[in-house]
């Protein structure tokens, strides 16, 4: 198996990462971008390493004994063996730090509840959202609040649920995954590090299930302060977007419905300096909000996905 997946790095190697036109790696044109530090200036370097590990993993698997040979054709049955729904710990304790991995049929998505810690916490590659290749995705070095309640103050101190995990409890019931966790503290977004802010406290719940997820939150500002507003945003590959009742619909792409409780949320234009990633642009983005009053609100999305072959 490992094997079979070795052959499948290559293949996606040959068919997606290497231009036709250009003989070269693209990590960067059409829609794909990276962080800074793997930008275009390292094109040499890019094509040099990524094709050394090629070969001379290619060169083990050939000592080995698998030269020429066929990958099996039980892959996919394989697959479809693995668990619904894995958790892998990291740290437990203050801040809890994990990811949670759930199969949707082929499709894989991953929840990070991770911190991003110093130069990174503020980019969406690092908030604890789903993410599945090519259907979910972050934007390097970018920081619109894709998939999680940004929330401004009266001040105008810009909070985010994005560092300080407490008390994650994943529980499996049937062939869905729920995720609850709260934070006492949010994450101010004004430094190149996390910095704790008691002033809003959240407490969320995921549920991830064959063809849905959802997020909800409740969201409860400290006595005195004021929240003045909320913004989520939905960057996505899916197109064709139009409002279908208290939500939107997409005819194309994998995501196939979203909508939102407790904000309102319009169409508008992905902009290719804040929405390419590393596999493509994103084709529709939806911006939500909200201006609560006294008192904590209530938010939250779903989406609903296509199902996978």
């Amino acid at each position: 198996m490992a094997y079979a997946f070795s052959a499948r790095v290559s293949a996606r190697y040959a068919d997606f990462w290497l231009d036709p036109a250009t003989g070269s790696v693209n990590l960067w044109d059409g829609g794909r971008a990276t962080d800074a530090y793997r930008g275009k200036h390292r094109i040499l370097g890019e094509n040099l390493s990524l094709g050394h590990q090629l070969y001379y993993t290619n060169a083990i698997w050939n000592r080995l004994g698998y030269r020429d040979r066929a990958p099996t054709s039980a892959f996919e049955a394989w697959l479809d063996q693995l668990p619904r729904s894995t958790t892998t710990w990291f740290a437990r304790g203050e801040n809890d730090r994990l990811v949670v991995t759930y199969r949707d049929g082929r499709r894989v998505i991953g929840l990070p509840l991770i911190n991003g810690a110093r130069g990174q916490h503020r980019n969406t590659p690092y908030y604890p959202i789903p993410f599945s290749p090519g259907v979910l995705a972050g934007s390097a070095d970018r920081a619109y609040p894709q998939l999680i309640p940004q929330i401004t103050l009266a001040d105008g101190s810009i909070l985010t649920p994005t560092s300080y995990f407490e008390d994650v409890t994943v529980t499996e019931d049937g062939v869905r995954t729920i995720v609850t966790l709260h934070q006492s503290t949010l994450n101010r977004m004004d430094g190149d590090a996390p910095a704790p802010d008691p002033r809003v406290r959240i407490e969320t719940r995921y549920e991830l299930a064959p063809g849905e997820i959802s997020r909800a939150d409740r969201i409860t500002p400290a006595p005195g302060v004021t929240i003045q507003r909320i913004d989520t945003d939905f960057a996505t590959f899916s197109s064709g977007v139009e409002r279908r009742g208290a939500g939107f619909a997409f005819a194309q792409g994998e995501i196939s419905s979203f909508s939102a409780s407790g904000m309102n949320c319009q169409p508008g234009t992905p902009n290719p300096d804040d929405h390419s990633t590393p596999v493509g642009a994103h084709r529709s983005l939806l911006t939500c909000s909200a201006a609560p009053g006294p008192g904590g609100i209530s938010v939250g999305w779903r989406m609903t996905l296509r199902p996978t072959d």
